[in-house]
């Protein structure tokens, strides 16, 4: 029953929260500015660039033998006060607490 709007924005200031936030490897100079924006704020960022749950984002899929698989920031998470299910966990190849 939710609506999903998906929309390119210019600064993280023009996301509405709770909202999720895709970071494109595009925007990996400014990565670390964006982490600061949205840290505590409800909003889920998830993105492919490479260390980007170690730089503070809270998912990123990573390719492995072919298939996709993700990691999670645990800390990241809950500072942002975002829920993580046991079962997503469990599906995970790393976990940064």
């Amino acid at each position: 029953g939710w609506t999903l709007k998906i929309r390119r924005i210019e600064d993280v200031r023009e996301l509405r929260q709770p909202g999720v936030l895709f970071v494109n490897r595009s925007e990996e100079a400014e990565l670390l500015r964006i982490v600061e924006q949205t840290r505590r704020k409800g909003i889920l960022t998830i993105s492919e660039i490479e260390g980007f749950c170690e730089r503070g984002g809270i998912l990123n899929f990573v390719i492995q033998d072919d298939s996709v698989n993700f990691e999670i920031n645990l800390k990241e998470a809950k500072q942002a006060r975002l829920s993580v299910s046991y079962k997503l966990l469990n599906q995970a190849i790393r976990i940064y607490k």
